[in-house]
């Protein structure tokens, strides 16, 4: 790109951003903090906070392909329950990102072709306790899942699911367990749902954690 387009895509992003247009990015490198619900992610996309920003809510990457989220904050507000979601998803790398205040899980996977997460970090800590919903056991449970990562892989999937690898490595996790006996809290959570669906999972490395 020249720098007369580049500076144009530079002034029209902003003006988009100011005036709350819904936004899709080809290489997104944010100068502010932005809301979730603003930005539409597809194929192909970056997103990049420069290590300076945060985004408030979270993302169903559906039917998309090389997603990548880097340097980045990811804040629920202690209202979202998942951050990034990936449904029918396919290489999605998520690097340098702080998951922060979710409430049932930074990453929520059921089915994608790739899932790359590294150096980055998942706190719990917002996440509502056990005991709190006494007249909803069941919405009590879920509240309390409060996973860094929970692949539930071919749940509720209508096609069949083949992944190539998925690599979880240098994260930190903090405020993902409970004592609690009926509590589903956990840092990395892989589950194959449907066995039926998933007819190939690639190498899996989950390291310096």
């Amino acid at each position: 790109m020249n720098k007369a387009l580049k500076s144009l895509s530079l002034i029209l992003f902003s003006i988009c951003s100011i005036l709350g247009f819904n936004l899709s990015a080809d290489a997104l490198t944010l100068d502010s903090d932005m809301s979730a619900s603003d930005i539409t992610i597809q194929s192909g996309d970056v997103i990049d906070g420069q290590n300076k920003y945060k985004i408030t809510g979270g993302f169903n990457l559906k039917n998309v392909e090389d997603v990548t989220i880097k340097n980045v904050t990811l804040d629920g507000e202690g209202t979202k329950d998942i951050l990034v979601h990936l449904t029918n998803a396919g290489d999605i790398t998520i690097e340098n990102v702080k998951f922060v205040n979710y409430t049932k899980a930074g990453i929520y996977a059921e089915a994608f072709k790739s899932l790359d997460v590294n150096n980055s970090s998942f706190d719990a800590s917002d996440t509502v306790n056990i005991g709190d919903y006494p007249e909803n056991p069941e919405e009590e449970l879920i509240k309390r899942s409060a996973a860094g990562i929970d692949l539930n892989i071919g749940n509720g999937a209508k096609y069949d699911i083949n992944i190539d690898h998925i690599n979880i490595t240098n994260n930190e996790f903090k405020n993902v367990t409970d004592t609690a006996t009926n509590s589903t809290a956990g840092a990395i959570k892989i589950k194959i749902k449907d066995e039926s669906r998933v007819q190939n999972i690639g190498t899996t490395t989950i390291s310096n954690n």
